[in-house]
């Protein structure tokens, strides 16, 4: 599960990465050119200065696209860090039963993604116990079930 969520969360990150977005600028541009005109009347400026405003489109990496991404593959990965943390703190533990002593803990296993009916089968020493049951989704989680031998 970490690792198809550490995958889904680098795909939106490299989706954020390649956000574009179109900048307009407004670029003040000033032309300089030789005055003609100085030649025969050297009381006239030597050149020419004009002052226009260029609009300039450019095409540039979307910052904010790109931190949004990143905060949303960070959330992704947060959570399911607390998924991780989740299963290791209740799943059952291999432990060495006795008499009248006692275990508790959730059993994680693959299954089919559309499986509804399955067995879950429990080696017990030289003994294998069968428990058939509907799987029903809760959250990310298969829903609890106790089940007790006496």
């Amino acid at each position: 599960m970490i690792d198809s969520e550490n995958l889904k969360a680098a795909r939106v990150e490299a989706a954020g990465s390649t956000v574009l977005k179109t900048v307009v600028e407004h670029v003040p541009v000033t032309d300089v050119t030789p005055n003609p005109d100085h030649v025969n009347n050297p009381t006239q400026p030597a050149v020419t200065v004009t002052t226009r405003i260029d609009v300039v489109t450019k095409t540039v990496p979307d910052e904010h696209a790109r931190l949004m991404a990143s905060a949303q593959a960070a959330k992704i990965r947060m959570n399911a860090e607390a998924d991780r943390k989740q299963i290791l703190n209740t799943a059952l533990a291999a432990a060495r039963l006795t008499r009248y002593s006692r275990i508790e803990g959730r059993v994680y296993y693959d299954r089919e993604k559309n499986a509804q009916e399955v067995l879950l089968r429990i080696p017990l020493g030289g003994l294998t116990v069968e428990i058939p049951f509907t799987a029903v989704r809760k959250d990310a989680f298969l829903a609890p079930t106790i089940i007790k031998f006496e």
